[in-house]
């Protein structure tokens, strides 16, 4: 067993899921770098979701491609199936994040399939 802890941030996705399609590329790369600042080595900075259903993350490869200049961090994507999964690796994503539910009717409602 090992004595490592791994904290992995998500509100750049949890969180802005929540807020509407109004934050800038800008702000939420402006939350993405402070997070990093405050030492969190890895952050789950956006989502590949279909933009119908999840506009807030409309630009997420524009808020990957600005995060490539900040060191010291790994940025996961979060995806929910394949087609999300590829515009992510295509961004230069390098992990992902897959989400899936207990049942099957709350995974349907989340994804929207």
């Amino acid at each position: 067993m090992t004595s490592e802890v791994t904290i992995v941030e998500v509100s750049p996705w949890e969180g802005l899921q929540c807020e509407g399609k109004g934050i800038s590329v800008d702000k939420k790369i402006e939350l993405i770098r402070k997070i990093s600042e405050a030492g969190v080595k890895k952050i789950v900075a956006t989502s590949f979701a279909h933009p119908k259903f999840f506009p807030q993350f409309t630009d997420s490869e524009q808020v990957m491609n600005s995060l490539n200049s900040l060191p010291n961090t790994i940025y996961l994507a979060a995806v929910p199936n394949e087609i999300g999964c590829r515009r992510a690796l295509a961004s230069g994503v390098e992990e992902v994040v897959v989400w899936v539910s207990s049942s099957e009717v709350h995974n349907i409602r989340s994804l929207n399939v």
